[in-house]
C-alpha cells in the first residue's frame, strides 16, 4: 500500500494541524466530526499517530567524532569558518562567558542611556501666557488673604510657622 491508498482526498494539513491542536475551535470541531464518522479520515489520524509515536521513539543518530572536520574540509576556501573556536563545539563554559559579557554591554547600555537622559535634560520652560496665569493666581489669593485680614483682623501669618532666616540676617 503506497502514500496516496493511505491518505485518499485528505487536505493533509488540516489534519496535521488538527493533530497539533493548531487549528480554530470551529475547524477543529468540523475535523474531529470527519475523523469520527469517515472510515478514511480516521484510519489516516490513526496511521499519523503511530507514525509519529514511531518517530518519537526512535533513538538519535550520533555523528562520528570527525564528522565536523571532515565537513569544514568539505568546504571551499572561501567558505571556512573564520573564528577561532569555529572547529570545536561550544563548551558550557564559553557560553556561559558570551552570555555574561552579552549582559554586560546590555547593563552598560541601559546605564549609559538612563546618564544621558537624566543628565541632559533641559531645564523646564513656560510661556509668558503661563507665567501670566500663575501671576495673576498668586495676586488675586493675596488680594483675597488682605481683604479677609481686613474683615477679621486675624492675620495669616500669625497662624504660620516662623520662616527660616537668611545666613546673611543672622
Amino acid at each position: 500500500m503506497n502514500a496516496p491508498d493511505l491518505l485518499p482526498d485528505l487536505p493533509d494539513e488540516r489534519l496535521e494541524a488538527w493533530l497539533d491542536h493548531a487549528l480554530p475551535p470551529d475547524e477543529a470541531r468540523a475535523v474531529a466530526d470527519r475523523v469520527a464518522t469517515d472510515a478514511a479520515w480516521g484510519d489516516a489520524a490513526d496511521t499519523a499517530l503511530r507514525l509519529r509515536a514511531a518517530l518519537a521513539a526512535a533513538p538519535l543518530p550520533t555523528a562520528p567524532p570527525d564528522f565536523r572536520a571532515r565537513v569544514f574540509a568539505a568546504l571551499p576556501p572561501d567558505a571556512q569558518p573564520t573564528s577561532v573556536h569555529a572547529d570545536r563545539p561550544p563548551t558550557p563554559r564559553r557560553r556561559r562567558r558570551v552570555r555574561l559579557a552579552a549582559g554586560a554591554v546590555f547593563a552598560a547600555v541601559v546605564l549609559a542611556v538612563g546618564l544621558y537622559v537624566t543628565r541632559f535634560q533641559p531645564e523646564p520652560r513656560y510661556s509668558d501666557a503661563d507665567v501670566a496665569a500663575a501671576r495673576a493666581d498668586v495676586e488675586w489669593t493675596l488680594a483675597y488673604l488682605n481683604r479677609l485680614n481686613a474683615q477679621t483682623a486675624a492675620h495669616v501669618s500669625d497662624a504660620l510657622p516662623p520662616l527660616p532666616q537668611p545666613e546673611a540676617a543672622r
